[in-house]
Protein backbone atom coordinates (compact mmCIF):
# COMPACT_ATOMS: atom_id res chain seq x y z
CA UNK A 1 0.00 0.00 0.00
CA UNK A 2 1.75 3.19 -1.14
CA UNK A 3 -0.11 5.33 1.39
CA UNK A 4 1.38 3.47 4.35
CA UNK A 5 4.80 5.24 4.17
CA UNK A 6 6.75 2.05 3.62
CA UNK A 7 4.46 -0.31 5.50
CA UNK A 8 2.81 -3.15 3.58
CA UNK A 9 -0.40 -4.74 4.85
CA UNK A 10 -1.68 -7.68 2.81
CA UNK A 11 -5.20 -7.46 4.28
CA UNK A 12 -5.55 -3.69 3.83
CA UNK A 13 -5.91 -2.90 7.52
CA UNK A 14 -4.68 0.58 8.49
CA UNK A 15 -1.42 0.50 10.45
CA UNK A 16 0.28 3.55 11.92
CA UNK A 17 3.90 4.27 10.96
CA UNK A 18 4.75 4.15 14.66
CA UNK A 19 3.30 0.66 15.14
CA UNK A 20 5.90 -2.10 15.29
CA UNK A 21 6.01 -4.79 12.63
CA UNK A 22 5.40 -8.49 13.27
CA UNK A 23 2.38 -10.70 13.92
CA UNK A 24 -0.83 -8.90 14.96
CA UNK A 25 -4.10 -10.38 16.22
CA UNK A 26 -7.17 -8.37 15.22
CA UNK A 27 -10.36 -8.96 17.22
CA UNK A 28 -13.58 -8.96 15.15
CA UNK A 29 -16.97 -8.69 16.87
CA UNK A 30 -19.99 -10.71 15.67
CA UNK A 31 -21.82 -9.14 12.68
CA UNK A 32 -19.44 -6.16 12.75
CA UNK A 33 -18.43 -6.46 9.09
CA UNK A 34 -20.54 -5.43 6.08
CA UNK A 35 -19.52 -5.91 2.45
CA UNK A 36 -21.90 -3.20 1.16
CA UNK A 37 -24.38 -5.69 -0.27
CA UNK A 38 -26.19 -6.46 2.96
CA UNK A 39 -24.00 -9.38 3.86
CA UNK A 40 -22.72 -9.23 7.44
CA UNK A 41 -20.51 -11.40 9.49
CA UNK A 42 -19.01 -13.13 11.19
CA UNK A 43 -21.74 -14.98 13.04
CA UNK A 44 -19.62 -15.17 16.19
CA UNK A 45 -16.78 -13.06 17.58
CA UNK A 46 -13.43 -14.19 16.25
CA UNK A 47 -9.86 -13.03 15.71
CA UNK A 48 -7.64 -12.85 12.66
CA UNK A 49 -3.83 -13.14 12.59
CA UNK A 50 -2.17 -10.52 10.40
CA UNK A 51 1.55 -10.43 9.62
CA UNK A 52 2.85 -6.89 9.21
CA UNK A 53 5.97 -6.50 7.08
CA UNK A 54 7.82 -3.19 7.50
CA UNK A 55 10.11 -1.65 4.93
CA UNK A 56 13.39 -0.07 6.19
CA UNK A 57 12.73 2.86 3.89
CA UNK A 58 10.07 4.01 6.30
CA UNK A 59 12.77 4.91 8.84
CA UNK A 60 14.97 6.71 6.32
CA UNK A 61 13.75 10.27 7.18
CA UNK A 62 14.38 9.63 10.87
CA UNK A 63 17.86 8.20 10.20
CA UNK A 64 18.83 11.17 8.03
CA UNK A 65 17.55 13.62 10.64
CA UNK A 66 19.49 11.87 13.41
CA UNK A 67 22.75 11.88 11.43
CA UNK A 68 22.40 15.57 10.58
CA UNK A 69 21.73 16.43 14.24
CA UNK A 70 24.73 14.37 15.37
CA UNK A 71 27.12 15.99 12.89
CA UNK A 72 25.82 19.43 13.81
CA UNK A 73 26.36 18.73 17.49
CA UNK A 74 29.95 17.60 16.87
CA UNK A 75 30.72 20.78 14.90
CA UNK A 76 29.22 23.01 17.59
CA UNK A 77 31.05 21.08 20.34
CA UNK A 78 34.43 21.48 18.63
CA UNK A 79 33.80 25.15 18.00
CA UNK A 80 32.67 26.16 21.47
CA UNK A 81 34.40 23.55 23.65
CA UNK A 82 37.74 25.39 23.76
CA UNK A 83 38.34 28.60 25.66
CA UNK A 84 41.42 30.82 25.87
CA UNK A 85 43.34 30.75 29.15
CA UNK A 86 46.16 33.00 30.23
CA UNK A 87 49.60 32.22 31.54
CA UNK A 88 48.13 31.09 34.86
CA UNK A 89 47.04 27.86 33.13
CA UNK A 90 50.69 26.77 33.10
CA UNK A 91 50.61 26.66 36.91
CA UNK A 92 47.58 24.37 36.72
CA UNK A 93 49.50 22.02 34.43
CA UNK A 94 52.52 22.08 36.75
CA UNK A 95 50.34 21.55 39.82
CA UNK A 96 51.24 24.88 41.41
CA UNK A 97 53.99 27.50 41.10
CA UNK A 98 57.42 26.40 39.95
CA UNK A 99 59.12 25.06 43.10
CA UNK A 100 61.68 27.44 44.55
CA UNK A 101 65.24 26.22 44.63
CA UNK A 102 64.93 24.27 41.38
CA UNK A 103 66.21 24.14 37.81
CA UNK A 104 63.94 24.09 34.76
CA UNK A 105 64.67 23.07 31.16
CA UNK A 106 62.55 24.55 28.34
CA UNK A 107 63.04 22.05 25.54
CA UNK A 108 61.53 22.20 22.09
CA UNK A 109 61.65 22.68 18.35
CA UNK A 110 63.12 25.84 16.83
CA UNK A 111 60.40 28.49 16.70
CA UNK A 112 58.15 26.71 19.20
CA UNK A 113 58.19 29.61 21.70
CA UNK A 114 60.93 28.70 24.17
CA UNK A 115 62.45 32.19 24.28
CA UNK A 116 59.06 33.87 24.67
CA UNK A 117 58.22 31.51 27.54
CA UNK A 118 61.56 32.25 29.23
CA UNK A 119 60.94 36.01 28.84
CA UNK A 120 57.47 35.66 30.37
CA UNK A 121 58.88 33.73 33.32
CA UNK A 122 61.56 36.41 33.66
CA UNK A 123 58.92 39.15 33.71
CA UNK A 124 56.89 37.34 36.39
CA UNK A 125 59.99 36.96 38.59
CA UNK A 126 60.84 40.65 38.20
CA UNK A 127 57.29 41.68 39.07
CA UNK A 128 57.57 39.53 42.19
CA UNK A 129 60.56 41.65 43.25
CA UNK A 130 63.25 39.01 42.76
CA UNK A 131 66.69 39.91 41.35
CA UNK A 132 67.19 38.32 37.93
CA UNK A 133 69.98 37.81 35.41
CA UNK A 134 69.70 36.83 31.74
CA UNK A 135 72.58 35.11 29.96
CA UNK A 136 71.66 36.13 26.42
CA UNK A 137 73.31 33.98 23.76
CA UNK A 138 70.72 34.57 21.02
CA UNK A 139 70.03 38.34 21.05
CA UNK A 140 71.61 41.71 21.79
CA UNK A 141 70.44 43.38 25.03
CA UNK A 142 68.55 46.07 23.10
CA UNK A 143 66.78 43.37 21.08
CA UNK A 144 65.74 41.66 24.32
CA UNK A 145 64.22 44.93 25.54
CA UNK A 146 62.40 45.47 22.24
CA UNK A 147 61.08 41.91 22.07
CA UNK A 148 59.77 41.96 25.63
CA UNK A 149 58.26 45.39 25.01
CA UNK A 150 56.13 43.90 22.21
CA UNK A 151 54.33 41.84 24.83
CA UNK A 152 53.99 44.72 27.28
CA UNK A 153 56.77 43.50 29.56
CA UNK A 154 58.73 46.60 30.50
CA UNK A 155 62.19 45.78 31.81
CA UNK A 156 63.83 49.21 31.48
CA UNK A 157 62.75 50.23 34.98
CA UNK A 158 64.13 46.98 36.39
CA UNK A 159 67.44 47.56 34.59
CA UNK A 160 67.71 51.07 36.04
CA UNK A 161 66.98 49.84 39.56
CA UNK A 162 69.61 47.13 39.21
CA UNK A 163 67.06 44.39 39.70
CA UNK A 164 67.83 42.91 36.27
CA UNK A 165 71.22 42.22 34.74
CA UNK A 166 71.63 41.17 31.11
CA UNK A 167 74.96 39.43 30.58
CA UNK A 168 75.64 39.98 26.89
CA UNK A 169 77.06 36.78 25.43
CA UNK A 170 75.81 37.50 21.90
CA UNK A 171 78.00 40.44 20.92
CA UNK A 172 81.11 38.27 21.27
CA UNK A 173 79.53 35.64 19.01
CA UNK A 174 78.74 38.35 16.45
CA UNK A 175 82.38 39.48 16.51
CA UNK A 176 81.64 42.95 17.83
CA UNK A 177 83.61 42.47 21.04
CA UNK A 178 81.49 44.96 22.94
CA UNK A 179 79.63 42.51 25.12
CA UNK A 180 80.17 41.56 28.71
CA UNK A 181 82.04 38.47 27.50
CA UNK A 182 84.56 38.69 24.70
CA UNK A 183 84.66 34.91 24.46
CA UNK A 184 81.20 33.45 25.22
CA UNK A 185 82.68 29.95 25.28
CA UNK A 186 84.87 30.90 28.26
CA UNK A 187 82.79 29.18 30.91
CA UNK A 188 85.21 30.16 33.67
CA UNK A 189 84.60 33.86 33.03
CA UNK A 190 80.88 33.22 32.74
CA UNK A 191 80.94 31.41 36.08
CA UNK A 192 82.67 34.42 37.63
CA UNK A 193 79.95 36.72 36.25
CA UNK A 194 77.21 34.55 37.72
CA UNK A 195 78.95 34.32 41.10
CA UNK A 196 79.36 38.11 41.19
CA UNK A 197 75.65 38.57 40.46
CA UNK A 198 74.64 36.18 43.27
CA UNK A 199 77.03 37.85 45.72
CA UNK A 200 75.67 41.33 44.96
CA UNK A 201 72.16 40.00 45.56
CA UNK A 202 73.31 39.26 49.14
CA UNK A 203 72.23 35.63 48.94
CA UNK A 204 68.52 36.37 48.47
CA UNK A 205 66.67 34.04 46.05
CA UNK A 206 67.72 34.91 42.49
CA UNK A 207 66.51 33.85 39.06
CA UNK A 208 69.01 33.04 36.32
CA UNK A 209 67.89 32.43 32.73
CA UNK A 210 70.20 31.02 30.06
CA UNK A 211 68.94 31.45 26.49
CA UNK A 212 70.16 29.30 24.86
CA UNK A 213 72.43 26.26 25.26
CA UNK A 214 73.22 25.90 21.54
CA UNK A 215 76.26 28.26 21.39
CA UNK A 216 77.73 26.71 24.56
CA UNK A 217 77.63 23.16 23.17
CA UNK A 218 78.99 24.43 19.85
CA UNK A 219 81.98 26.02 21.60
CA UNK A 220 83.01 23.52 24.28
CA UNK A 221 82.98 19.81 24.99
CA UNK A 222 79.63 18.38 26.06
CA UNK A 223 80.95 17.05 29.37
CA UNK A 224 82.47 20.43 30.23
CA UNK A 225 79.21 22.20 29.37
CA UNK A 226 77.15 19.87 31.59
CA UNK A 227 79.58 20.32 34.49
CA UNK A 228 79.18 24.08 34.10
CA UNK A 229 75.38 23.78 34.19
CA UNK A 230 75.53 21.65 37.33
CA UNK A 231 77.85 24.13 39.06
CA UNK A 232 75.80 27.20 38.18
CA UNK A 233 72.54 25.42 38.97
CA UNK A 234 73.79 24.44 42.42
CA UNK A 235 74.76 28.05 43.20
CA UNK A 236 71.37 29.40 42.15
CA UNK A 237 69.38 26.67 43.90
CA UNK A 238 71.34 27.26 47.11
CA UNK A 239 69.83 30.76 47.27
CA UNK A 240 66.34 29.29 46.88
CA UNK A 241 66.05 30.72 43.37
CA UNK A 242 65.33 29.41 39.87
CA UNK A 243 67.72 28.37 37.11
CA UNK A 244 65.91 28.31 33.75
CA UNK A 245 67.61 27.23 30.53
CA UNK A 246 66.41 26.75 26.96
CA UNK A 247 67.53 24.15 24.42
CA UNK A 248 66.50 23.34 20.85
CA UNK A 249 66.12 19.79 19.66
CA UNK A 250 68.58 19.01 16.88
CA UNK A 251 70.92 21.84 17.90
CA UNK A 252 72.21 20.06 21.02
CA UNK A 253 73.33 16.40 20.87
CA UNK A 254 70.65 13.98 22.02
CA UNK A 255 72.91 12.31 24.56
CA UNK A 256 73.62 15.72 26.12
CA UNK A 257 69.88 16.51 26.16
CA UNK A 258 69.25 13.24 28.01
CA UNK A 259 71.91 14.08 30.62
CA UNK A 260 70.52 17.59 31.12
CA UNK A 261 67.01 16.19 31.57
CA UNK A 262 68.34 13.92 34.31
CA UNK A 263 70.04 16.71 36.30
CA UNK A 264 67.30 19.36 36.15
CA UNK A 265 64.25 19.35 38.41
CA UNK A 266 61.69 20.15 35.72
CA UNK A 267 61.25 19.79 31.96
CA UNK A 268 58.69 21.64 29.83
CA UNK A 269 58.50 20.57 26.19
CA UNK A 270 57.24 22.82 23.40
CA UNK A 271 56.51 21.39 19.96
CA UNK A 272 55.71 23.01 16.63
CA UNK A 273 53.58 21.00 14.20
CA UNK A 274 53.41 22.24 10.63
CA UNK A 275 49.96 22.16 9.05
CA UNK A 276 50.18 23.58 5.54
CA UNK A 277 51.41 27.14 5.81
CA UNK A 278 50.47 27.38 9.46
CA UNK A 279 52.21 26.07 12.54
CA UNK A 280 50.41 24.73 15.59
CA UNK A 281 52.19 24.94 18.95
CA UNK A 282 51.77 22.54 21.85
CA UNK A 283 53.11 22.53 25.43
CA UNK A 284 53.45 19.64 27.85
CA UNK A 285 55.07 19.25 31.27
CA UNK A 286 57.30 16.18 31.20
CA UNK A 287 58.77 16.47 34.67
CA UNK A 288 58.49 18.65 37.78
CA UNK A 289 59.89 17.71 41.17
CA UNK A 290 57.58 18.16 44.19
CA UNK A 291 54.54 18.64 41.97
CA UNK A 292 51.67 16.53 40.63
CA UNK A 293 51.80 17.40 36.93
CA UNK A 294 49.14 17.09 34.23
CA UNK A 295 50.05 14.62 31.50
CA UNK A 296 48.02 16.36 28.81
CA UNK A 297 49.47 18.24 25.84
CA UNK A 298 47.83 21.65 25.46
CA UNK A 299 47.70 23.78 22.35
CA UNK A 300 48.78 27.38 22.75
CA UNK A 301 49.31 30.55 20.75
CA UNK A 302 51.63 33.52 21.11
CA UNK A 303 49.81 36.86 21.13
CA UNK A 304 51.34 40.29 21.30
CA UNK A 305 50.43 42.04 24.48
CA UNK A 306 49.69 38.75 26.26
CA UNK A 307 52.38 36.19 25.57
CA UNK A 308 51.36 32.55 25.79
CA UNK A 309 47.61 31.91 25.47
CA UNK A 310 46.37 28.36 25.97
CA UNK A 311 43.42 26.72 24.21
CA UNK A 312 41.77 24.75 26.97
CA UNK A 313 38.83 22.35 26.69
CA UNK A 314 35.91 23.33 28.91
CA UNK A 315 34.97 19.68 29.35
CA UNK A 316 38.61 18.92 30.18
CA UNK A 317 38.50 21.50 32.99
CA UNK A 318 35.30 19.91 34.33
CA UNK A 319 36.88 16.46 34.21
CA UNK A 320 39.95 17.69 36.11
CA UNK A 321 37.82 19.23 38.85
CA UNK A 322 35.87 16.00 39.26
CA UNK A 323 39.13 14.03 39.53
CA UNK A 324 40.47 16.51 42.11
CA UNK A 325 37.32 16.10 44.20
CA UNK A 326 37.67 12.31 44.05
CA UNK A 327 41.29 12.58 45.19
CA UNK A 328 40.46 14.94 48.05
CA UNK A 329 37.51 12.89 49.33
CA UNK A 330 39.59 9.94 50.70
CA UNK A 331 42.06 12.38 52.28
CA UNK A 332 39.27 14.19 54.15
CA UNK A 333 37.73 10.92 55.34
CA UNK A 334 41.13 9.73 56.58
CA UNK A 335 41.64 12.94 58.54
CA UNK A 336 38.26 12.53 60.21
CA UNK A 337 38.96 8.93 61.24
CA UNK A 338 42.52 9.57 62.47
CA UNK A 339 41.70 11.08 65.94
CA UNK A 340 39.40 8.21 66.96
CA UNK A 341 42.07 5.64 66.08
CA UNK A 342 44.87 7.47 67.85
CA UNK A 343 42.92 8.26 71.05
CA UNK A 344 43.17 4.90 72.92
CA UNK A 345 47.01 4.71 72.93
CA UNK A 346 47.18 8.21 74.41
CA UNK A 347 44.88 7.17 77.25
CA UNK A 348 46.99 4.07 77.93
CA UNK A 349 50.15 6.13 78.01
CA UNK A 350 48.52 8.52 80.43
CA UNK A 351 47.44 5.69 82.73
CA UNK A 352 50.93 4.19 82.57
CA UNK A 353 52.39 7.54 83.56
CA UNK A 354 49.99 7.74 86.49
CA UNK A 355 50.97 4.24 87.64
CA UNK A 356 54.65 5.11 87.47
CA UNK A 357 54.02 8.27 89.49
CA UNK A 358 52.07 6.29 92.09
CA UNK A 359 54.93 3.80 92.32
CA UNK A 360 57.45 6.54 92.88
CA UNK A 361 55.26 8.13 95.54
CA UNK A 362 54.95 4.80 97.31
CA UNK A 363 58.70 4.31 97.36
CA UNK A 364 59.37 7.81 98.62
CA UNK A 365 56.67 7.73 101.36
CA UNK A 366 57.98 7.14 104.96
CA UNK A 367 57.57 3.69 106.48
CA UNK A 368 55.02 3.24 109.32
CA UNK A 369 56.28 3.57 112.92
CA UNK A 370 57.09 0.38 114.75
CA UNK A 371 58.30 -1.60 111.79
CA UNK A 372 61.67 -3.22 111.98
CA UNK A 373 63.89 -4.67 109.37
CA UNK A 374 65.57 -7.98 110.02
Amino acid sequence: DANRLGFYTPTGYSVSTFDPGGAWTIGVDANSLNDGFGNTGPSIATSIRVDIVTSPLGYLPFVIGGVVALLGGIVVLKRYDTSLAGFEHLEQMIGGPIPRGSSLLLLGDPGSGKTVLSYELLHDELEAGRPCALLSYDAFPEDVQARMGEFGWDIISHLRKGRLKIIDCYSGLAGQGEGALRDPSDLTELNIQVTSFITKAKNVPVTLILDSLTPIFNGVDGKQAINFLQTVGAKVKKTGGLFILTASRGAVPEDSIAKIESIVDGVIELTLVRSGRKGVRYLSVLKMERRRIASERVRFEIERGRGLVFRVSRFGILRRKIVELKIRAPILSTKKEAPSVAAPPRAEVKRADERSKDGKNAESSPKPAGTKQH
